[in-house]
């Protein structure tokens, strides 16, 4: 549910809740745990019979993975729910609909297609969870929700929606109902880019750590060789052909699963 839209918190939180997988069940007690209050305080709440803190209101805002101008939107609105006079309530209301306002300029201006600025580039490739959890989230055709991410890369939800937040602000990654689809933006670095050893580097990383749990439908292949440099060249060729082969098929496969190719063929110099 778009936050600018809902009418209330307590109709934010609902509408929510009720787009998630199984109509969000569980998802009030996992609020209430993150709140640090009880299921039945948390079923008052999200019943109209009871007001969230302003404390408790901040830490929602960190737990639904809100963008800053949502956050503000949202703690803006908790405010004008708790006012107890009308010069209070006149006061939040004018900066509900600045934020408003706002948030429609921001979406008018979103670019689907634009280069990543060098700040950007230096957050997206410097884990590879930002690049696995944007693939993960093309591996069903609605998305993928948070709880789905956070179980799949065994990472909190904070840490989830931190990646999300940053993958949603560059338009790698789309929001639609509380489920989370891979977006219009694409990545590409050139090869002489800053961050391209970092990009390696993460995903060998990534490689190594896999390496004492490799199942057996998986391959990993080390071979240092002595060889001759025409035959270096046509191995190299060949590679070449099978990485051409490998992008082909890879992008016209339905997405099922997240996996990773790493190729590395080079003179041994030291």
């Amino acid at each position: 549910m778009n936050i600018f839209e809902a009418k209330s918190i307590k109709a934010f939180l609902r509408g929510r809740i009720e787009l998630l997988p199984r109509r969000g069940r569980g998802e009030a007690s996992r609020i209430a745990k993150h709140l640090g209050i009880s299921s039945t305080l948390m079923s008052h709440i999200l019943a109209g019979a009871r007001q969230l803190t302003v404390e408790q209101g901040e830490l929602l805002t960190e737990y639904l993975s809100l963008s800053p101008l949502e956050a503000d939107f949202f703690l803006f609105q908790l405010q004008l729910e708790r006012a107890g006079t009308t010069r209070l309530q006149s006061y939040w209301r004018k900066k509900l609909e600045k934020v408003r306002q706002e948030s429609k300029v921001l979406v008018n201006r979103v670019e689907r297609q634009r280069v990543f600025t060098e700040s950007e580039k230096a957050v997206f490739y410097s884990s590879p969870i930002y690049s696995a959890v944007r693939l993960y989230t093309s591996t069903r055709d609605r998305g993928r929700t948070l709880d789905e991410i956070s179980r799949r890369f065994t990472l909190s939800r904070v840490q989830v929606g931190k990646v999300i937040a940053f993958l949603v602000e560059t338009a790698l990654v789309e929001e639609r109902g509380g489920y989370y689809q891979m977006g219009p933006q694409s990545t590409h670095l050139e090869k002489d880019s800053p961050h391209v050893v970092k990009h390696h580097t993460n995903w060998r990383l990534k490689a190594l750590q896999c390496a004492e749990s490799l199942g057996d439908s998986e391959l990993m292949f080390t071979s240092p060789a002595s060889l001759s440099r025409d035959d270096f060249e046509i191995l190299r060729e060949r590679m070449v052909l099978f990485v051409k082969d490998y992008l082909k098929t890879a992008q016209a496969s339905p997405a099922e699963e997240v996996a990773c190719f790493n190729l590395d063929f080079f003179w041994v110099r030291t």
